[in-house]
């Protein structure tokens, strides 16, 4: 990301690991209950207008409430600009009939997450998201690429 905003642009990252390991270990539910998941506060003290792109890789899951976080997130960022959501899935039904699909990844899963059940994996589908994000964004696009949903858009 640094080499292609250049010399004069600026990354900055928000690492959730330490909210998301304390959630999901600690079966927290979230304002929509489901576990893992908290109210995003990330982008509050963020003037507005102030970035050229926002981009959520890996956390999208953990999101307690995307209508308010999707408002948030667009206020921060200039006119115009997009704003792209990546997410390796866990969960829904296209990676459940892969898990499924062959006996020796569905033992893996199985006892990949032996201390956490299926039910506690937040999951928001790409339809979701899109709904969220409702009217906020031009050409809203999803898409499902070896198990990685991603949403895109321009704010309007």
């Amino acid at each position: 990301m640094r080499e292609l905003v250049g010399p004069k642009g600026a990354v900055d990252a928000v690492e959730i690991i330490h909210d998301g390991w304390k959630a999901v270990m600690g079966r927290t539910p979230g304002r929509n209950g489901q576990t893992g998941c908290w109210r995003w506060a990330y982008a509050d003290s963020l003037a507005d207008e102030s970035y050229d792109c926002v981009a959520v890789l890996q956390a999208t899951q953990h999101c307690d409430d995307w209508a308010e976080a999707a408002t948030d997130l667009l206020r921060v960022m200039k006119s115009g600009r997009r704003i792209v959501l990546a997410e390796s899935v866990l969960k829904g039904p296209s990676f459940t009939a892969r898990i499924n699909a062959d006996v020796h990844l569905r033992q893996w899963f199985d006892k990949l997450f032996e201390h956490i059940t299926v039910e506690d994996i937040p999951y928001w589908s790409g339809e979701e998201v899109r709904e969220a994000f409702g009217d906020k964004v031009d050409s809203p696009r999803l898409m499902e690429w070896h198990g990685i949903e991603m949403f895109w858009g321009r704010k309007k």
